[in-house]
């Protein structure tokens, strides 16, 4: 009871509030062209395992990982450039160029420890985050008229961020934001018939970026860039009743972290190379689904 007051008090302590403002201004330059400006404030808020005052032994990183009550929320400015353009009812083309600014970003690292690993959360000073992103949607019925219910889709960022560390840090301190990729790529095709028959093939991939921080002993755990394809399929069977088929990893490629020992950048496993510190293999999942509607 003692120790659940305590951490009540310092939840309390953690408190605060927080004057979220946002922008937004659209010009039309003609009926299917936008220039959109936008800005905002938001925040991101420690989760309750963040902040929790004890430690649990998390089986993927096969260690203790540790809450920190001390952790502070954190302050997002956010700002963003798009240019729009419509072509047609159902299909869009985006360029954009955004930037972000951290205050107190919440990361994930190694705490000093004896015998097995131990994680810990912890409150970088500072970070920005910025880059370019394009969107397509578009109708494949101008290649065919065959392909008229064929839909290709696709996104893709670039992304350079880098993070500010506290005074006395003795880590790595050029380095960009953990969990924050170079690049992300998602793309896809659906075909939708008449709204009974509709079918998505999505593929998707991220640049490496950091699993885990390091500390002046330990490098960072690198995540290693790994694609995935997913396939989705439905089918109406009546008025009421349908068909649902989903195939996710298709491809089934191994999950990667490791340490970037000769520091090049990319995964090369070997001898004097990198040193893999979890693989893992989730497999291809299957799953067949019967709704019916009342």
């Amino acid at each position: 009871n003692q120790a659940l007051s305590s951490f009540n008090l310092k939840g309390a302590e953690n408190g605060a509030t927080d004057l979220l403002p946002s922008f937004n201004f659209t010009y039309k330059l003609n009926p299917k062209t936008n220039l959109r400006l936008a800005a905002s404030q938001t925040v991101s808020r420690p989760e309750f395992r963040e902040i929790s005052p004890f430690s649990f032994y998390d089986y993927a990183r096969n260690g203790a990982l540790a809450g920190n009550p001390d952790l502070r929320r954190t302050r997002i400015s956010n700002v963003d450039l798009r240019y729009e353009f419509y072509p047609r009812s159902g299909e869009l083309i985006t360029l954009g160029a955004f930037y972000k600014h951290f205050k107190d970003p919440i990361e994930m690292q190694y705490d000093i420890g004896q015998g097995s690993p131990q994680f810990g959360y912890w409150n970088a000073a500072s970070a920005d985050s910025y880059g370019l992103e394009a969107d397509i949607r578009k109708r494949l019925g101008f290649v065919n008229t065959n392909l008229k219910n064929f839909t290709l889709f696709a996104n893709a960022s670039v992304i350079r961020s880098r993070i500010t560390v506290p005074d006395g840090y003795l880590g790595e301190t050029n380095r960009p934001m953990q969990g924050q990729s170079p690049y992300v790529v998602n793309a896809g095709i659906q075909y939708d018939k008449e709204a009974r028959t509709s079918a998505t093939l999505l593929y998707n991939v991220i640049g490496r970026r950091i699993f885990q921080v390091g500390n002046k002993d330990i490098p960072q755990i690198w995540e290693n860039p790994r694609p995935l394809l997913d396939l989705q399929v439905s089918q109406k069977l009546g008025k009421n009743a349908g068909l649902k088929l989903s195939i996710t990893d298709i491809l089934g490629k191994k999950a990667v972290f490791y340490w970037d020992i000769d520091d090049d950048g990319k995964y090369t496993p070997g001898k004097g190379k990198d040193k893999p510190i979890y693989q893992i293999t989730n497999g291809t999942g299957i799953t067949m689904q019967f709704v019916y509607t009342i």
